[in-house]
């Protein structure tokens, strides 16, 4: 991954990501997926534990995903407590993102605590852009808000453009 870091979660912030996934795009093709990630009940955390207890979280969902990533794929903290990753569209990522969100919702250990968040996830292909992909994994993602917290939703050509589950941690 290229790109400043933020100093957090270890991620390339929101431009690093732009650049680096723009580059896997036009050197290894199509083939790859928008997933977003947004933490359920963080602020929470942060109210309850203290801003170090929200670093904590932050800065284990940046390793959790950092060692999730396959060797040409990319992900960036978007801001707050939304991340961002440009994955391999396979027929192994649904198994994948079943991972990654049980790592995402294990608990953080932190001063003798354990912190537990939740995870909502949208995916699109990305087959018009990386733009247009974001967008809809955007809109994806608060329909899986929508659908209850902690849920995943996918847009795209083969999810029939629709496709939502909710999945309780």
């Amino acid at each position: 991954m290229v790109g400043q870091r933020r100093p957090v979660s270890g991620l390339p912030a929101r431009g690093g990501f732009t650049r680096h996934a723009g580059e896997l795009l036009r050197t290894t093709g199509p083939g790859y997926c928008v997933v977003l990630l947004d933490l359920d009940d963080f602020k929470p955390v942060n109210d309850k534990f203290g801003h170090a207890a929200g670093d904590a979280v932050l800065a284990a969902v940046g390793e959790r995903i950092t060692h999730w990533l396959g060797s040409d794929e990319t992900a960036a903290r978007f801001g707050g407590d939304e991340f961002v990753v440009l994955a391999a569209h396979d027929a192994s990522l649904p198994d994948r993102l079943k991972a990654l969100r049980e790592e995402i919702v294990a608990p953080v250990a932190h001063e003798g605590l354990a912190l537990s968040v939740g995870v909502s996830v949208g995916s699109a292909e990305v087959a018009d852009g990386l733009g247009q992909a974001l967008r809809e994994a955007d809109r994806a993602m608060y329909k899986a808000k929508g659908s209850g917290r902690r849920g995943r939703s996918a847009a795209g050509p083969s999810a029939s453009r629709s496709q939502s589950a909710r999945h309780p941690a």
